[in-house]
């Protein structure tokens, strides 16, 4: 049985087909964060949407905006998303492009770095803003699966031992 979210009115819907009847209920996803948002980040910029609730019962709206990958435009995105009180932040980016946006952020936010493979939206018209649409619907219902992120320690001692490999290098190459 369904109920009408205004009313409260329950909601009962038949099918025939064939001379036999059969119940069709609608589901809803349930959904996990009220406010999420998604991130597309590329090599120039991040297009980021913030899903929040709209002013009637059971809707949302979605508002897209650009954000530049410099660290000025990164901390008017962290102050701005703080701002819309997002509990989630989904973010999907080629590469490395996402470390400049997740470092910073990543003690204020709740940031989950997803896999692009897992993350795929339908085929045909794919577009940045699109895909960052997608990314906060799919976190709203808790339907991706975060990335590892190693922890603050670990990422520098990756980096220390990454730069003692190239130092090596180098100096072998001298030799």
């Amino acid at each position: 049985m369904l109920t009408l979210p205004e009313t409260g009115a329950p909601v009962e819907l038949t099918t025939t087909v064939g001379g036999g009847q059969f119940r069709k209920e609608l589901a809803t996803m349930e959904l996990q964060h009220e406010r999420c948002a998604g991130m597309d980040i590329s090599k120039r910029d991040a297009k980021v949407c913030v899903r929040t609730p709209g002013k009637r019962f059971g809707t949302f709206d979605k508002t897209v905006t650009v954000w530049g990958s410099t660290s000025r435009e990164v901390s008017r995105l962290h102050q701005f998303l703080l701002n819309e009180h997002v509990s989630v932040v989904v973010m999907e980016a080629t590469g490395a492009y996402w470390k400049p946006y997740y470092y910073p952020m990543e003690s204020d936010l709740n940031l989950m770095l997803v896999n692009a493979r897992y993350a795929r939206n339908l085929p045909g018209r794919k577009t940045d803003v699109a895909d960052a649409q997608w990314l906060a619907e799919l976190g709203a219902h808790g339907l991706v699966r975060p990335s590892f992120v190693p922890p603050e320690p670990i990422r520098e001692l990756r980096e220390l031992t990454r730069t003692r490999t190239v130092f090596t290098r180098e100096r072998s190459r001298e030799v």
